[in-house]
């Protein structure tokens, strides 16, 4: 298949973000795309909006309707289009077609996903940076514009199933919610008047600790498995991501084994507030507070899973910061419903039930996915048209 520099087809734009402080910047305006906005294919909302004084101050450019976008600072490669109109901060460039009889934006959208960004084997690597001059030097695969249209529909094809699946998924986590509350009431409100108590006064809550990265015997050949808060999703953990430490790193640190059934928080960042419940034994960083049930016979650890994420609004209300951090502190001082057992057994049956039709939706999404990357391959090699 045919490659092209990417400047032949496109100029390369950087945003910006206005300045913090100038609050006549921030507000109803225009909307303003950060890495975090960057979950789906098309940007159609933002989490906020800048103002036309700040356009007119910074000189920001605007990115229109169509333009594919892509992170390439912090988390790169994240690749999205504009569904409309929109401005971007520093960490996205806009990749602005200037020959669309050569290139359809939608199959940039594609052949950017493709393309090895980094050193990595990961596409989208945390903590790496790339610069224009970098970008610059990016070349796509360019077969004639038919040709990119026919490879778009099959693609978008394949993504529409994976995007289906996703979305069963979604609804069965709303109806475990919808289950919750219907049994239990909103804990925010307590609208049935159930009886609290404090998390640190009934059970054992302990952070992590991460081992110098610096002293390799640490780290190099162990067998304790090791997680980071990025694990933290609000879902059953059954193995960890591939890093290990050492006894020696267990003993140096502050890191310590949590047993199965230990319920995770992550603590800081943009994972604070979301949970984890452990199938497996493992150490942890520093960054999650383990909530470790001391009587399964009182609580059962499913229902305390399930409990922390129906709280998650009281981590929103740590400070008016972007970065927010919570401590065991905070923690230990969070309520939780005093709830008969069998009633958490009856909520927990229930939701073993629906959690049983995820895992099926699950390994349908995995192979869909699987067929999605084998068929991306092939499009790209010039084996499907």
């Amino acid at each position: 298949m045919k490659y092209c520099n990417i400047l032949s087809v496109c100029n390369i734009e950087i945003g910006k973000t206005p300045a913090r402080k100038e609050k006549t910047f921030w507000g109803k305006g225009y909307k303003w795309v950060s890495i975090a906005d960057m979950k789906s294919k098309y940007i159609e909302r933002t989490k906020e909006e800048i103002t036309k004084e700040a356009v007119f101050e910074t000189k920001i450019k605007i990115v229109p309707k169509d333009t594919v976008i892509m992170s390439f600072k912090l988390s790169i490669g994240k690749v999205a289009i504009a569904k409309s109109e929109l401005y971007t901060n520093e960490a996205i460039v806009a990749f602005h077609i200037i020959k669309p009889d050569k290139l359809y934006h939608t199959f940039l959208y594609y052949a950017l996903q493709t393309i090895r960004l980094c050193d990595s084997s990961d596409r989208a690597v945390m903590g790496q940076t790339l610069n224009k001059r970098k970008l610059s030097k990016l070349f796509i695969p360019l077969p004639p514009l038919p040709i990119q249209k026919k490879i778009v529909a099959v693609l978008d094809k394949a993504q529409e199933l994976i995007d289906l699946r996703k979305q069963q998924i979604e609804k069965l986590d709303e109806l475990i919610k919808s289950v919750f509350y219907d049994m239990f009431g909103d804990p925010v409100t307590n609208p049935k008047n159930l009886l609290k108590v404090k998390i640190g006064d009934f059970f054992d809550t302990s952070s992590g600790g991460t081992p110098a990265k610096k002293i390799s015997e640490y780290w190099m050949n162990g067998d304790i498995p090791w997680i980071g808060s990025n694990m933290c999703k609000n879902e059953i953990i059954r193995k960890n991501d591939g890093k290990f430490i050492t006894k020696l790193g267990l003993s140096k640190s502050s890191a310590k084994i949590f047993p199965i059934g230990t319920v995770l928080v992550a603590l800081v960042g943009a994972t604070i507030g979301k949970t984890a419940l452990l199938d497996f034994e493992t150490a942890t960083n520093q960054n999650i507070a383990g909530i470790i049930i001391k009587d399964v016979n009182i609580y059962n650890p499913m229902f305390v899973f399930f409990y922390l994420q129906s709280i998650y609004t009281e981590f929103m209300s740590i400070g008016q910061d972007k970065f927010k951090m919570a401590n065991l502190a905070f923690i230990r001082n969070l309520e939780i419903y005093v709830v008969p057992i069998k009633k958490q057994n009856r909520f927990v049956e229930k939701v073993e039930k629906i959690e049983a039709d995820k895992k099926l939706i699950k390994q349908s999404l995995h192979q869909l996915e699987n067929n999605y990357q084998s068929l991306q391959q092939r499009a790209f090699k010039g084996e499907l048209f």
